[in-house]
């Protein structure tokens, strides 16, 4: 589904990316995992358009969308959950899912969308007419997937979808990307949590200093005494 290709990434005069390359397909759970500054959120807004790519190119559905905007690489069917959630907080929960279906025109299948969301993540129900940065940060997660998923993707982007959340909603992270994957979406997930990642995920790739330093199937990464020892704490 998603080939990139001696990808490069700069931002102003420093390189970030320096030639990746990977694939996520369409029926599995791909993982990057890497510190802080490895270059995974540049990864991310590559494959969005929010990047300058100098050199490479980034293929989806077998067509390069590498040049494309970034309209265009949503309307055919790449979301983004951002880093950090970014929802909109004086907005209400059910603003905020609206605003994730904002380049749909089937007002029924929105609807329909947006009860299957409630029965998902029975919180955003309760909350749903309160603005959205009055939830907790575990309920924000849970918003800012759901916003991504009333775009009806066709590959889902989660970047660092557990960051600064209590061990047991990032447990309930692991089990919603699951179940994203076995509702028919691809997902490209960008994890610090290797655990959690790895235990979720069918492919992975390791990241570091914007260079991809191993791939492999995900059990097999996890079985690399070095991956154990620097990421597992093993």
């Amino acid at each position: 589904m998603l080939s990139v290709e001696d990808l490069h990434v700069s931002w102003g005069d420093l390189e970030v990316l320096h030639g990746i390359h990977f694939t996520a397909e369409d029926n599995r759970i791909t993982v990057i995992l890497g510190p802080n500054g490895a270059g995974k959120t540049s990864t991310m807004k590559a494959i969005l358009g929010l990047a300058r790519v100098t050199r490479g190119s980034i293929r989806f559905d077998g067509v390069d969308i590498t040049r494309m905007s970034t309209r265009e690489r949503m309307r055919r069917g790449i979301a983004l959950c951002p880093e950090g959630r970014q929802i909109f907080p004086t907005l209400t929960v059910k603003e905020n899912l609206e605003i994730g279906a904002y380049l749909r025109s089937d007002a029924r299948a929105v609807r329909d969308d947006m009860d299957r969301m409630v029965e998902w993540f029975p919180i955003l129900r309760e909350r749903w007419s309160q603005p959205a940065g009055n939830l907790s940060g575990g309920e924000q997660q849970m918003l800012a997937v759901a916003r991504m998923l009333m775009s009806r993707p066709k590959l889902a982007l989660l970047d660092e979808p557990s960051l600064g959340l209590a061990p047991l909603m990032v447990e309930r992270i692991g089990e919603i990307i699951e179940k994203i994957h076995a509702d028919g979406t691809a997902v490209l997930l960008v994890e610090q949590n290797a655990n959690m990642a790895l235990a979720v995920s069918h492919q992975a790739y390791v990241l570091d200093a914007g260079s991809i330093v191993k791939a492999g199937l995900s059990e097999e990464v996890m079985s690399d005494p070095i991956i154990q020892s620097v990421y597992l704490g093993v």
